[in-house]
Formats: structure tokens, sequence, C-alpha cells
């Protein structure tokens, strides 16, 4: 039998000396609460009526030590975990046998002690995956970097072989046009703009040739690919494209995705978006040092890989276009003696007559004009007429209507009205007034360009066409008090149909306006259209006033 004293004092001073991990502890409690050993000493004992006394665990102000023993007194000795002030702790209680008395060791450790390396490693392991991620995606990218300019360069490459296989198949194809080499032929062969077109893809072909001294660009056939037809007549004048024909005539090749961005091409905008054209080719034709046309590509997929085709068209052409200076001589020669200016009452070149037949004018409770010039304003979208404006609380109708009140009012327009999605306007309804043409031409110039302004400013596309016209028409006063002028007849009909058929944002004439205003307004032709009781009449587009 041994017996072993051991003092509290060293009792403490070994548990003090316990590591029990970052911030454990670990002390010896009786079965009373009273403190036997803690880490340290100096706290175990307290002075009472001056004699010293061991503390209860209660009284060291620990809480976490307070709450293991109160589960110890609970549950009895073991292992468990509990929360003080939002932190977990475990805690141990296993009694001391042997010792004689009914002591028990306590331990309390913070739950992070135990699991914070494994938090830490956590997060340190998480930083690694992040970077070893970040150069994986980097990696990746550059390889699928470099797998797209490999796909990339492989597809140029087979468009270009494609572009080559087609414009051998074309070069043999045009071999086999005999016409295509007639000199006694003024035109271009239609099927040289097929064949360019087929070859590049292109929406539209066209050859354009330069006449009047280079003033004028005429276009000798254009080919549509999505429709398969031919058209040709469509002129364009200096004055109305003055930078489209600085660059043209200075020789450059100009490709642009979208000509309305481009300052070369924002004039011709106006006209090539009437066809839905987006982006342009020009290629100058050239001869003997001098541009005498172009060859122009319309929304084409891609002319890298058939630009020399392109410009081989160009040399094709060319010998069939005559030389700009040689033009304006002959022209000049032509012109030595100026027109007289055309008489208001200049005939129309229909071979039906407008007035009908049979029309008495003393049987009728109204009055036919036989020189009315008439204009309709004609709205496409009705949604675009009610949008609102920025600058002012009015709609873009209202706006237009206020701006035509003004120029009718400047240019003494006597008749306007506003029908629907239509305005009419008219003048020449004195027998005096010879003038009535160039004052409706004025006055439609001012219109279109008022128009403009105002959808460029609510940032839609130009929903409006314009028509005039010069011929018969018939007016009264209708209905009862107020009574209401009201005309109708053939110049207003007419002038409906040309406005109906107008590229959008562009004034639309017929040939007996033309014939009256061509003397002190640009005209460019259009083309021929049905009229119903006319014919077959040509129509021009109104650019401005020379």
């Amino acid at each position: 039998m041994f017996g072993v004293d051991i003092t509290l004092d060293a009792l403490s001073r070994f548990l003090g000396s316990v590591a029990i991990g970052r911030s454990g502890r670990a002390v010896i409690v009786d079965g009373n609460g009273q403190l036997i050993a803690s880490p340290n000493s100096g706290r175990t004992l307290h002075e009472i009526d001056g004699e010293l006394a061991t503390l209860r665990i209660d009284q060291l102000g620990d809480e976490v030590l307070t709450h293991a023993y109160d589960r110890l007194r609970i549950e009895g000795a073991g292992h468990r975990v509990v929360e003080v002030g939002g932190q977990r702790y475990i805690t141990a209680v296993t009694p001391i046998t042997g010792a004689g008395h009914n002591w028990s060791t306590m331990i309390v450790v913070p739950e992070d002690d135990f699991v914070g390396f494994v938090a830490s490693n956590n997060r340190r392991g998480l930083w690694m995956s992040l970077t070893i991620v970040a150069l994986a995606t980097l990696l990746a990218s550059l390889l699928v970097r470099q797998g797209l300019r490999a796909d990339r360069g492989t597809r140029l490459l087979l468009e270009r072989q494609s572009a080559i296989t087609r414009q051998s198949s074309a070069f043999a194809a045009l071999a086999s046009d005999a016409s295509l080499f007639d000199p006694a032929q003024t035109l271009p062969s239609r099927t040289l703009m097929e064949t360019l077109a087929e070859v590049t893809r292109a929406r539209r072909s066209s050859v354009w040739e330069l006449t009047d001294g280079g003033r004028i660009l005429s276009c000798r056939d254009s080919f549509d690919r999505e429709i398969g037809g031919h058209v040709d007549g469509l002129e364009l004048h200096h004055d109305e494209l003055p930078a489209l024909f600085t660059h043209l005539l200075a020789g450059e090749e100009i490709e642009v995705a979208d000509a309305a961005r481009d300052r070369r091409t924002a004039e011709l905008h106006r006209v090539l978006s009437a066809f839905g054209t987006k982006a342009l080719l020009s290629v100058p034709v050239r001869r003997d040092g001098r541009v005498i046309g172009a060859v122009w590509l319309e929304d084409t997929s891609g002319t890298a890989g058939s630009r020399d085709f392109v410009r081989a068209v160009a040399n094709m052409v060319a010998p069939r276009m005559a030389d700009p200076s040689i033009a304006q001589a002959a022209h000049q020669r032509r012109t030595i003696v100026k027109p007289t200016a055309v008489p208001e009452n200049a005939p129309r070149s229909f071979v039906a007559d407008l007035r009908p037949p049979g029309i008495d004018p003393s049987a009728l409770d109204a009055t036919i004009y036989h020189g009315v010039a008439v204009m309709v304003l004609r709205f496409t979208d009705a949604t675009a007429m009610a949008v609102r404006l920025s600058r002012t609380p009015r709609c873009i109708s209202d706006e237009i209507a206020c701006g035509l009140q003004k120029i009718a009012a400047d240019n003494g327009i006597p008749y306007l009205k506003l029908t629907g999605h239509e305005i009419v306007a008219a003048a020449g309804f004195e027998a005096t007034q010879s003038a009535a043409a160039a004052l409706i031409a004025d006055m439609a110039l001012a219109v279109r360009d008022h128009c403009i302004a105002l959808f460029e400013e609510s940032e839609r596309t130009q929903e409006f066409q314009i028509g005039i016209d010069c011929s018969l028409a018939i007016g009264g006063a209708l209905g009862s008090e107020p009574r209401i002028f009201n005309l109708w007849g053939d110049a207003v009909r007419i002038a409906g149909a040309m406005a109906a058929s107008a590229l959008p944002g562009t004034v639309q004439a017929t040939e007996a306006a033309y014939q009256r205003l061509r003397q002190d307004f640009l005209f460019r032709p259009r083309g021929n259209f049905y009229l119903p009781h006319v014919g077959a009449a040509r129509t021009f587009v109104l650019a401005a006033r020379l």
C-alpha cells in the first residue's frame, strides 16, 4: 500500500502547464462545486473572516465553466458541447477515482481550437482551387482562341477557294458569250451583271456611266439577284450627291458596311435605303486614266476573294462607255442654242386625253381647272404620325400640319386639306396663275425637308411619300353653310398615285409636271409606270431647285 501527498498548489501549477488547444483550460472541482485546483492558483482561494477558503466555481465569473458545471449537475459526467455568447465550447468532465474524495476534472476548450485549422485549410484549398480554375480557364480560352483563329483561317481559305472556283466558272461562261465582245453593242451584257452578282453573292449588281462631263451618273444596267430582274435608266446628279461624285471622280474604291454612317455615301443612302440597301462596294471604271463610270455591288456577303473579278468586270465594260469629256463636248455642241421655256399648256406625252369625254362645264355646278398643280403628301405608317417629339409636346403629324400651314402661306398655296393619312395641296385655280407648278414644286421640296428633319429627330425611318402632277381637276363648294370647297379629278388622283408609288422620303412627279419644271428644277428619271385611263407614262424624282 502506497500513499502520495500532492499539494494543491503543485496540482494547480500542473494544470497551468497543460496546453489544451490554443485557449482551453482544466480545473478540478468537488461534488459541491468547490474549486480544488485551477491553472491560476491565486484564484482558487479567497479570504473569509480572516481565514482562507476555496471558491465555488460559480464565483470565478467564468460563464463557460459555470455552464459546464451546471450540465454536470444535471446530466452527470461526460463529453458535451455548450454554447456561450454565440460561441461553441467542448466540455469534458471526468471523475477522479481513488482520490478518496468526490472530485472531478473539468476541461473546456473552444470548438474553433479543434476545427479552426480545418476551416483555414478549406480557405487555403479554396484559393488554390480558384487559382487552378483561373489558370485552366486562361489556358482553355487561349486554346479556344487559337482554335477559332484556325477555323477562321480555314473558313477564309475555303471561301477563297470557292470564290476562285466561281470566278473560273464565270470567266468560262463569259468567254462563251459572243455579245460580250461585240463592239456594236452599246449596253453592257446582262449576262455580265448576272454573273457578277452570282460570283460575289451580292444582292444587286449594277454598272453606272458618267455623262454630261461627269455631272450625271446614269445606270446602264442593274440586276437584282433576289427577284432575277434587270432595271436601268436611274440617274444621279452631282448637285444632289456632291460628296459621292468627289470621291468617285478621284478614282477611289468605296466600300462601306453602312452607307448611312459614311460621309462619302451618307447622301446616297437616301436613294439606297428605298431599295433596302445598306452595304455598298463601288469600283471605278477607267479608260485612258480617266474615271468614266463605276461598278456597284450592294449588300454583298464578302468581296475579299472576288475583288479582282470585280475589277476585271470594270475593265470589260469600259470600252462600251463614252469618255465624259467627249460626251460633254458633244452635249455643248447640241445645246449652243438653249431651248425656249416650255409653255404652260405643254402637251402631255400620254395617248389618252385626261379630260373625260362628253363633259359639259355649263351643265355642272362646279368649275373645271385645266392647269392645276397638285401635291399629295402620304404617310405610310399611322403609328409614326402619333410619335411625340422630345423638344415639343406635339406629335409628328401635328408638327407637319403646322409646318404645312406656314409653307402654304409663304408660297401662296390657296388649297390645303388633310384627309386621313394624306394631305392635298393645290394651286393654279386662276387662269393668270402661270407659276402654279413652281409653287407646288417649291412647297413639295420644303415639305420633304421638313418631314425628313422631324422623322430624324424622332429616330424613325422616313415613313412618307410625296407625289405631284399638273393636269385637269374639278372643284366646287359643297354642303350647307358653311360650304366647303373640295377638289377632285385626274390631277388629284394621279398625284395620289405618284405618292403611293414613290420611294420613301422622295418626291415623285409625272412627266406633265416635269415638262413644266425641268428648266428650274433638278430631276432624275424614275422609270415607266402604268396609270389608269392614261397608260404607260414616265415618272421622275424631284431632287432640288436649280
